[in-house]
This record gives structure tokens, sequence and C-alpha cells, in this order.
């Protein structure tokens, strides 16, 4: 996604816009997650708005071991 968009990715929690849609990839493992994407939706109001969440891909349960 950063190759397609030419911007870096440095954190789990970031967007990409286009034409007028707003896409949030949102860190639920990340306590300032929240307070983040609050400040987001205060500073940019989209048209419409996809929020991603995903759990992560590295085992992090009792299972992995």
């Amino acid at each position: 996604m950063a190759e397609q968009t030419d911007k870096e990715i440095r954190q789990a929690a970031f967007t990409r816009e286009r034409e007028g849609v707003l896409l949030v990839f949102y860190d639920t493992y990340n306590r300032d997650s929240l307070e983040w994407f609050k400040q987001l939706l205060q500073k940019q109001k989209p048209k419409r708005l996809l929020f991603v969440i995903h759990p992560l891909i590295l085992p992090y349960n009792a299972r992995s071991t």
C-alpha cells in the first residue's frame, strides 16, 4: 500500500484518502489509538469513512507456543 500511494507507513494506525473517502487503519493494541482517532475526526470531515480493524498477524496467545 505504501508503494501504491507513495506514502510511507510508520505505524499500525494510519489513514489514506481518495476522492472524499477516508480509509482509517486502526491499531486496537495501542492505547493511544482512540485519542488519535478522535483528533483525526476533529480535523477531517470526509464524505465517507471506512474503518479497518485487523488482529495482529503475529502469534500472541497461548496457542502460539
